[in-house]
């Protein structure tokens, strides 16, 4: 027999996980986050080890951006400070972005030069179309 294990299938309790995950998005110490979930915090060492553990932090990641953006929505529309949550609907929201703008930073086809040179002239009184 090999001593050799396979990979990890994942948490014995994923809900439990997911809000480890999530707490510890928001700043939580894994004793904090151990406390709040009801697991030792040596498990939450072990969690964040394990291969599954980025697919659980995007799950908390997910859920989180989906309330962010419910409150949001109703900040928005409340109307108060309607920029910010504009702002986050926009980038959660692509219908909701402002249009782009092209810029287009060649002249003739070609890059614009790294230095641009003016020259102040004295107009020629005959091109002036007042005088």
């Amino acid at each position: 027999m090999s001593g050799k294990r396979g990979p990890e299938p994942g948490p014995q309790d994923r809900d439990k996980a997911i809000s480890v995950a999530y707490l510890r998005l928001t700043g939580a110490l894994q004793t904090e986050a151990a406390e709040a979930v009801g697991v030792h915090h040596d498990t939450i060492g072990r969690w964040e080890k394990a291969d599954w553990w980025p697919e659980i932090v995007a799950e908390a990641s997910k859920r989180w951006l989906s309330g962010l953006e419910a409150k949001a929505r109703l900040v928005l529309q409340a109307g108060m400070d309607a920029s910010i949550a504009l702002k986050i609907l926009e980038r959660r929201l692509p219908e909701l972005a402002p249009a782009t703008q092209r810029t287009d930073l060649t002249s003739a086809g070609q890059p614009i030069p790294t230095s641009v040179r003016v020259i102040l002239v004295k107009p020629d009184p005959a091109d002036d179309p007042d005088g």
